[in-house]
């Protein structure tokens, strides 16, 4: 076994000592709003705070989509899978604030949860029911996808040179089903496998690496942490040493760690929360876009994290973020993120075809796509009312079941005890869950 990413490891343990330093100089109840002023602005309620990072989630969902529908563009009409440099960084951007976002809401539970614990069995639980239904139908309608353009010889599918039997397709649809932490491999030797999805399963391995080492990031936190918590975390980290991460794709969670902690410093969360500060985030997020050949750089990423800080207080971007569409965007972020790829695989290559695709004009491609863009936006509706929500309703039971058939809580508290007396002081859990 070869540790290729050992010292990516250790990069995770020299942060979560540092933050969890730092983390010191935060007020005793971090997670508590500050008490209401007698002023024209006083500090949001936590629901504030939720509905702009809702409504950020949401126009970031979108905006992959936006990156997605230009290559297709290209793409469909066989100019191959080419980027513009603008663009490049548009849908670089829109992961990287991903990224920041899911370690903001995540590690800023650990800090809330500082001498008092949280409950584990019901975060992974919860993340599980929470990823998985949504994913695996988008897996089922990517098989679905290939079958069909295999049987109709479309784009090259099932015309391999390489003959696989039912048992190398059915290993290579299994790998897909996890969460692409096992790679995305051409399935029935079809080329274009990826791309059916264009290609946004690659970020998940990094999300479920992050949720993963989640308790070796609470140890130095001193959160209390039962022994089958830290043993999950450990065997993460195991995970991340024999891996082929890229460290690149990983600074952006060391951002939303800071952030986690920016936004808990009440005097400094109040100052983001003006109107020049919404002003700023937006100059800000342009300039790391237009300004810059890759966000993946120290300036730029330093530029999405204030943007990101900025809307974690509670600023709504002058109202933006609280529009209607931005909020209803944000509950179907998840499906629209998974389920676009699909979409636009399915009309460029199953209904529209390679010969009428490369007759289309700009124009023609132009038009189209911005009439396809409320059928992506049903499914996506359609897939978070009927495939997202009905699990995550089910979270309580689940986890109450799941505790039912474990050994009895006596049993574990000495365990839980042992690397709990670690801990002390915190508040509340963050209500929000990416």
């Amino acid at each position: 076994m070869s540790f290729t990413n050992l010292y990516l490891v250790a990069a995770v343990v020299v942060a979560s000592v540092a933050f969890a330093a730092l983390a010191r100089l935060l007020p005793a109840r971090a997670a508590a709003p500050a008490a209401p002023q007698p002023q024209p602005q006083p500090p949001p309620p936590s629901a504030s705070r939720h509905a702009a990072l809702q409504g950020l989630r949401g126009l970031l969902a979108f905006g992959v989509f936006m990156h997605h529908s230009f290559l297709w563009s290209r793409y469909g009409r066989g100019f191959g899978w080419l980027d513009a440099d603008v663009w490049h960084q548009f849908g670089e951007s829109r992961v990287v604030l991903f990224f920041m976002l899911t370690a903001t809401l995540f590690y800023g539970r650990l800090l809330d949860a500082r001498g008092r614990g949280i409950d584990w069995l019901k975060l992974y639980v919860s993340r599980l029911l929470r990823l998985g239904p949504a994913y695996w139908l988008a897996m089922a309608l990517m098989f679905a996808a290939i079958a069909w353009a295999t049987v109709h010889r479309i784009d090259g599918a099932g015309s391999s040179i390489v003959q696989f039997s039912w048992s190398d397709i059915l290993g290579q649809c299994l790998a897909w089903l996890g969460f692409s932490i096992l790679g995305m491999p051409s399935i029935d030797g079809y080329f274009a496998t990826p791309t059916v999805t264009a290609v946004v399963t690659w970020t998940l391995p990094y999300e479920c690496a992050f949720y993963a080492l989640l308790p070796l990031l609470a140890l130095p936190l001193r959160v209390k942490l039962p022994l089958t918590a830290l043993g999950f975390g450990l065997i993460g980290a195991i995970g991340l040493a024999v891996s082929d991460a890229d460290p690149v794709y990983c600074v952006p969670f060391v951002g939303g760690l800071a952030v986690a902690q920016v936004m808990r410093v009440p005097r400094l969360a109040e100052v983001l929360r003006h109107r020049a500060c919404a002003a700023a985030a937006l100059v800000a997020m342009t300039v790391a876009i237009l300004q810059f050949r890759s966000v993946y750089a120290p300036v730029p990423l330093l530029l999405l994290a204030f943007s990101l800080a900025v809307v974690a207080c509670g600023n709504d971007l002058f109202g933006i973020l609280n529009w209607r569409l931005p909020q209803a965007l944000g509950s179907w972020a998840y499906s629209l993120y998974l389920l676009h790829g699909i979409a636009l695989y399915t009309l460029f290559k199953l209904v529209i075809g390679d010969e009428r695709a490369a007759r289309l004009t700009d124009w023609q491609c132009g038009l189209l796509l911005a009439a396809f863009v409320p059928v992506v936006l049903v499914i996506s509706w359609a897939s978070q009312r009927w495939v997202e929500s009905p699990p995550m309703r089910a979270v309580p039971a689940v986890v109450a079941a799941i505790r039912r058939r474990l050994p009895p809580r006596g049993a574990g508290a000495a365990a839980t005890q042992a690397v709990g007396g670690l801990a002390a002081g915190g508040a509340s859990n963050e209500r929000h869950a990416a």
